[in-house]
């Protein structure tokens, strides 16, 4: 079954993820690959701004090399791969760009203690040596935070460390439904800050939800989870994570719809801040929506979200990561102040 198509870009201003480049340049890096998706291709920072780190081909024209990261058709990966951090010292950073070439589900990061083998490992840990840290994630091609760099006021001392002589570890959830051979390709960029302008640090949100799911065919369900903040802060970004018989992913503080989703290919990204104009919520034109401004919260107060699904399938869907074969119900996002985390069946 072929994946259907996703949101429509509008390539404005305060957007974190995007299908699509907001630009028509079919090549911006020069790559002349010849594979599909050389238009998400991203730029290096210029030098003393920031790194790259770059996971795919070192040179296309070796095909030892290429066939590393080609996927053919019909097949799917949820595995992860490692690529050294370009970086002798801990450094700081406050922006973050990701781009990832078509056939991309999903990008979980996490830093691992030492420079290891870059190489596809068969686990989502790069063989359990993770554990300095996690640069975010995201099931979004594109991903910018904060949008075009630009911090909200209230947001400009937030900064994040990542460690010197280091690897990054990408859990890279890659599909190919289409009838060719697709590239699997990531570029992040790190944009740094000065340690001395940090006064903020960010916690997470981490609920999985959906692990004892157990759907027959042609079934439905309203999954629903809910934890409580332990104690004061404000949420600063949140994205849902699903898979293909989920249309709708939703989210409430308290009793306040603060997030709807609906796209399970390009599950949005918002930001909630003082200068992002998030589009509204109309659930019942069935588009994404988020509230705006700041979203604060006490402790105690509940987090619930929901994955409503329709599973269409000729399957019993299973807590899973196959887009079609399996399902997930998991909300991801960051706060100042308290963060809530939990797995839920």
């Amino acid at each position: 079954m072929a994946p259907v198509a996703g949101p429509t870009d509008t390539c404005v201003d305060r957007t974190v993820s995007y299908a699509k480049p907001c630009h028509n340049n079919p090549d911006p890096c020069g790559l002349k690959s010849g594979w599909a998706g050389d238009e998400y291709c991203l730029l290096p920072p210029k030098e003393g701004e920031g790194v790259q780190i770059h996971i795919g081909p070192k040179d296309f024209k070796d095909m030892s090399e290429v066939m590393k990261y080609a996927i053919k058709s019909g097949d799917e990966f949820d595995n992860s791969v490692a690529a050294h951090i370009p970086l002798t010292e801990e450094k700081y950073f406050q922006r973050i760009t990701v781009q990832m070439r078509p056939g991309s589900h999903h990008w979980i990061s996490s830093v691992a203690n030492g420079k290891i083998e870059e190489k596809f490992y068969d686990d989502t840990g790069c063989g359990g040596s993770t554990g300095a840290g996690s640069l975010g994630g995201g099931q979004n091609l594109i991903y910018d935070n904060p949008p075009g760099g630009i911090p909200a006021p209230e947001n400009a001392g937030l900064g994040r460390s990542v460690v010197g002589n280091s690897s990054l570890c990408m859990n890279l959830h890659s599909y190919n439904f289409t009838d060719r051979e697709q590239m699997r390709e990531i570029w992040i960029n790190l944009y740094f800050i000065d340690e001395a302008k940090v006064t903020q640090k960010a916690a997470p949100i981490a609920m999985v939800g959906g692990l004892g799911l157990s759907l027959g065919p042609r079934m439905k369900k309203e999954a629903t989870y809910t934890g409580n903040f332990t104690g004061d802060g404000r949420i600063i970004q949140m994205y849902g994570h699903r898979h293909a018989w989920t249309p709708r992913f939703a989210v409430w503080l308290r009793d306040e719809l603060i997030y709807d989703s609906w796209s399970w290919q390009d599950s949005v990204t918002f930001n909630y801040d003082s200068i992002s104009k998030n589009p509204p919520i109309m659930t019942a034109n069935k588009v994404d929506g988020a509230v705006s401004g700041l979203v604060e919260f006490k402790a105690g107060d509940p987090l619930k979200f929901t994955c409503f699904i329709e599973n269409e399938s000729d399957n019993t869907l299973r807590f899973s990561n196959q887009v079609y074969e399996g399902e997930m119900c998991n909300l991801w996002g960051s706060t100042v102040g308290s963060g809530i985390t939990g797995t839920f069946l």
